[in-house]
């Protein structure tokens, strides 16, 4: 987060994008919105407790969506997407993922899914198929939030014992 966050060249490099993309739109007589911010991050998080980790995600998407409609005036800041860490560094699991779904449960940024699904290159890289399937479902969740205003993950909402070898969980199942 030291060399991604506000001040940094990365976050600079980004918001020169936005503010580009804006003047290109208004020479064109054109309004320019952004939708959505996708953030991948956490991996390589070491030693970094949950309650830091989300205020993290809190800091960055309040900067960004502070800058971007600085630049823009849109009259909604864009949506923060985040994916659920799987892997990554020794010492960044569980405080990163918890912190993530905390932060999506808060309001503070959308969990797109977590990505345990994916097959990895190494210990912080999806392979590109990954990436393809993380960016489809970016677009389904930035389409229901557009239209609906949410958009949560699937994930389990309850939890029932069976019996001594058998569990049953119920999922949310629904965007």
């Amino acid at each position: 987060y030291e060399n991604l966050k506000k001040g940094t060249t990365t976050y600079s490099n980004a918001i020169n994008h936005v503010q580009n993309a804006n003047d290109i739109a208004v020479s064109l007589g054109k309004q320019h919105f952004v939708g959505s911010v996708s953030i991948i991050h956490g991996e390589s998080q070491t030693g970094t407790t949950e309650a830091e980790y989300e205020g993290y995600l809190a800091e960055w998407a309040s900067d960004y969506k502070t800058d971007i409609v600085a630049i823009t005036g849109q009259p909604a800041p864009p949506n923060v997407l985040i994916s659920q860490t799987n892997t990554g560094e020794a010492g960044t699991q569980p405080a990163i993922p918890v912190a993530q779904l905390n932060a999506h449960l808060t309001g503070t940024v959308t969990l797109v899914c977590p990505k345990y699904q994916f097959r990895y290159f190494d210990v912080y890289h999806l392979y590109a198929e990954g990436y393809v399937k993380l960016g489809e479902l970016e677009a389904k969740a930035e389409r229901y939030l557009l239209s609906s205003g949410a958009w949560s993950p699937l994930m389990p909402l309850s939890f029932e014992l069976i019996a001594a070898n058998k569990i049953r969980i119920g999922f949310n199942n629904q965007p």
